[in-house]
């Protein structure tokens, strides 16, 4: 047994220093070709969506303006390396409009704008029609004294202020139309006080309706005001007519009670004392104060249109005639659509009327919405505002048909528009971008109109116990929707040697246990001193 053994150890020998050997080469030469067993691979993260142009702004196109000797072959190095097609070209304002791939707008104006020879990149932005056309089903039909005045291109600016009060000293107001209820503020019924200053004739409400109905409700008409809020005042009876004492009354009322512009679309062919200083007190109080000219068929101005401090209005037709009704005289000071003026009636209906009064409405809603613009001055002043930026009708310069002319909201309203501050956004992280021979560098790019995103932020080396993740080169540049994909293994003698643990220890393993036993097997074997072998034995019995 003993003689079987020894012939054995040989053998057993070389075959555990061949195990060894080959689990080493294994261990040296990397894992096993996978595309013959591949692994399942972990299923990556769906890409970010492309990141949103701002408000105002095509997502996928960019402006780029060169700077002067600049031709676009130039630039065509960084062009490619953003992917930008050039989509069209203004010569004459040696700019390109480049079309990009989907969501790399931020990425490609930080790269662009640090382009030698780029003067500027900027997203391409939209524009629209300066009109702001109201939702209201009879606007486009019926009210054609609107557009006649500019009301769309100046609503695009300014709608009129909640904040400010059109008192309509009439016969009151329907207080339920539903073209009107939301924007009334309480009001005064001098006929009859204890009764609520409803319109049982209608003129008022029509009157109401043009100065300040609700507007882009999606509901019947629109308002020249949008915004001001409306104040029954009821000094006229049920057959629209009454006295000066109530008619003063009720100017006073508004004046006490916070009204900022009054519409007084009555007259009388007589003067009254008392009614000049109720005008008077109103304008001491800083009121904007409109009357009707009068519907004398040519004839004069009516009371109290003819008082100072009084914007007196004539009435005009579609095609800017003077309407053959309207009154005429040198105390005219602004003209205003009268004819087939189609508004607001009792009952939540609405109908046309005609008449100067339907053009003092007019005024008042411009004169309301220039009292809610920072900078509008006086009452005074507000009067200079119109009639400085009315179209003059008829003969040149103030007349006594037109006064100084059409009233024109837009212009009106410029006078005193303030554009919005723009927030100043953070200076964009460029790219630096490979110099291209013969054409100057740009000293210093100018910030893009959107921010691009943050400059990478440096991080603290990592320790040598943590997993060091893969970085970005320090030129690489990444769009928002772009999402890292893990690298392949190369094939063949390329493939990167990969050394496990487990494997190598193995291996290592096996050839030491070999050459031991080889060792000993050819070692010249010793008689063993007694101890050693109780030793052994007793170690071989404790196991």
């Amino acid at each position: 047994m003993k003689d079987f053994l020894r012939r054995l150890l040989p053998a057993l020998t070389a075959l555990l220093l061949l195990l060894g050997g080959w689990n080493a080469a294994a261990s040296a030469a990397g894992p096993a070709d996978e595309s013959a067993t591949p692994e399942a691979s972990p299923t990556p993260e769906p890409p970010l969506p492309p990141a949103a142009a701002p408000e105002g702004y095509y997502a996928d196109e960019i402006i780029l303006g060169l700077l002067p000797g600049v031709d676009e072959a130039a630039v065509a190095p960084c062009l490619e390396a953003v992917g930008g097609i050039v989509a069209s070209r203004l010569e004459a304002l040696d700019a390109l409009v480049v079309r990009l791939p989907a969501g790399t707008q931020d990425a490609a104006l930080a790269s662009l704008s640090a382009c030698p020879g780029v003067d500027y990149a900027e997203p391409n932005g939209t524009v629209y029609i300066a009109d702001r056309i109201p939702n209201d089903p009879y606007y486009a039909s019926d009210q054609w004294g609107l557009p006649a005045i500019r009301a769309p291109q100046g609503w695009d600016y300014e709608t009129g202020s909640s904040a400010v009060v059109i008192a309509i000293v009439d016969t009151g107001i329907d207080l339920g139309h539903p073209d009107l209820s939301a924007k009334l503020v309480a009001g005064r019924n001098i006929l009859n006080p204890i009764l609520p200053p409803n319109d049982d004739n209608g003129h008022g409400t029509h009157v109401a309706g043009i100065a300040a109905a609700s507007s882009d409700n999606g509901l019947g008409v629109a308002g020249l005001s949008w915004g001001a809020r409306l104040m029954p005042v009821k000094v006229l009876n049920s057959a629209g007519s009454g006295t000066f004492a109530n008619l003063a009354a009720g100017i006073v009322w508004a004046a006490d009670n916070g009204a900022h512009v009054i519409n007084l679309s009555v007259g009388s062919v007589n003067p009254s004392s008392l009614v000049e200083n109720a005008i008077a007190y109103a304008h001491a109080a800083d009121v904007v104060i409109v009357a009707a000219a009068g519907n004398t068929w040519g004839g004069g101005v009516l009371y109290p249109a003819r008082y100072d401090h009084v914007i007196a209005v004539s009435a005009v037709s579609p095609g800017n005639a003077l309407s053959p009704f309207s009154a005429v005289g040198p105390q005219i000071d602004l003209a205003a659509p009268g004819e087939s003026i189609f508004s607001t009636s009792p009952g939540g209906v609405y109908l046309n009327r005609d008449g100067t009064s339907q053009a003092a409405a007019y005024v008042a809603g411009l004169a309301a919405i220039l009292r809610g613009m920072p900078g509008c001055g006086s009452a005074d002043n507000i009067e200079w505002l119109m009639e400085s930026t009315a179209l003059d009708l008829g003969p040149a310069g103030p007349d006594a048909q037109f006064g100084a002319g059409l009233i024109q909201v837009d212009a009106a309203i410029l006078t005193l528009y303030q554009p919005p501050t723009p927030t100043p956004l953070p200076t964009p992280a460029f790219t630096a971008a490979p110099a291209v021979p013969g054409v100057p560098a740009r000293p210093s790019p100018t910030p893009s109109l959107v921010s691009s995103p943050p400059a990478p932020t440096a991080s603290p080396a990592p320790s040598p116990t943590a997993a060091v993740s893969p970085t970005l080169s320090p030129t690489a540049v990444r769009g928002a929707d772009e999402t890292p994909s893990p690298t392949p293994a190369p094939a063949g003698r390329d493939r990167p040697r990969v050394e496990s643990p487990l494997l190598l220890c193995y291996g290592s393993g096996l050839l030491g246990l070999g050459v031991l036993i080889l060792l000993l097997a050819t070692r010249r074997r010793r008689p063993a001193s007694p101890r050693l072998q109780v030793e052994v034995w007793s170690r071989d019995r404790a196991s």
